[in-house]
């Protein structure tokens, strides 16, 4: 799938001033995925939230620069933002993923993501996905085995679904439930 997107020039090295530089030139730092995933699982809950959206944040930034800007992103269809966000992903090793439609439900599933921490993941789609659509968006993790599945949604819609989660419901049953098929 992200095969096709041109990924030239996301990442440049300047070994004369020790810097990196990535795709929007802002400076970026490469780190074992490790030490990361350490960091990441050490930190506060609220940390976590807020590093997670905030590098989501640029990572949507780039799926924005690569559809050619906001009004071009809202205007592709679902296949090719999902090409995007993976290109973004993989470029920054941090997994791949895949959109599902569940309905009127978006979920987001990330695989292969070296952070290890779901919540951490789930914050990360939440700031990509809201900074590329420029919408107040919220994300719920539905589940973590064989990746972190994701429902993008209100901030409303996604903490009914996450209180959901919490009271035992399985996330495909709160996807149907979500569509007006469960009680």
């Amino acid at each position: 799938m992200a095969s096709t997107v041109d990924v030239s020039g996301s990442v440049r090295f300047d070994l004369q001033s020790g810097t990196v530089h990535l795709g929007d030139d802002a400076k970026g730092v490469v780190v074992p995925a490790a030490a990361l995933a350490a960091l990441v699982k050490s930190a506060p809950a609220d940390a976590r939230a807020q590093v997670g959206r905030d590098l989501g944040a640029h990572l949507g930034r780039g799926v924005v620069r690569r559809a050619g800007g906001g009004k071009s992103l809202l205007d592709a269809d679902l296949e090719h933002v999902a090409t995007l966000l993976a290109a973004e992903l993989a470029v920054a090793g941090l997994g791949t993923c895949t959109l599902e439609r569940w309905g009127r439900a978006l979920v987001v599933h990330v695989a292969d993501s070296p952070v290890g921490a779901p919540d951490f993941v789930a914050h990360m789609i939440e700031g990509a996905l809201s900074a590329a659509t420029g919408r107040a968006l919220a994300g719920a993790k539905l589940g973590d085995d064989g990746g972190v599945r994701v429902l993008v949604a209100s901030e409303a819609t996604a903490a009914r679904v996450r209180g959901w989660i919490e009271g035992g419901t399985s996330y495909a049953d709160a996807l149907v439930r979500l569509q007006g098929g469960g009680s």
